[in-house]
């Protein structure tokens, strides 16, 4: 019998003092939000797609920052943050 092994994806991007991780695993994307200096976990969940998930992790820290009147739309965000492609 053969022995697979999975290989883990995934994308890392940093704004103001958050570090975002998106992870592609069995059909799900896990985020994580954590603090970059310290990397105090601050949130974490599940998406169905990558995109979905870095625009997750994007608008919880657009949230958390910068509060729910700011003028910085999470979509836009994600869009433009320099995501880090890693295997």
């Amino acid at each position: 019998m053969t022995d697979f092994c999975q290989i883990r994806r995934g994308y890392r991007a940093e704004w103001r003092d958050l570090a975002f991780f998106v992870e592609g695993g069995t059909g799900r994307w896990t985020l994580r939000v954590h603090r970059s200096q310290t990397q105090q976990p601050l949130y974490t969940g599940e998406r169905c797609g990558a995109t979905a998930a870095r625009q997750a992790a994007v608008e919880f820290g657009v949230f958390s920052e910068l509060g729910p009147s700011s003028a910085v739309t999470p979509s836009q965000l994600a869009s433009q943050l320099k995501w880090q492609e890693y295997w």
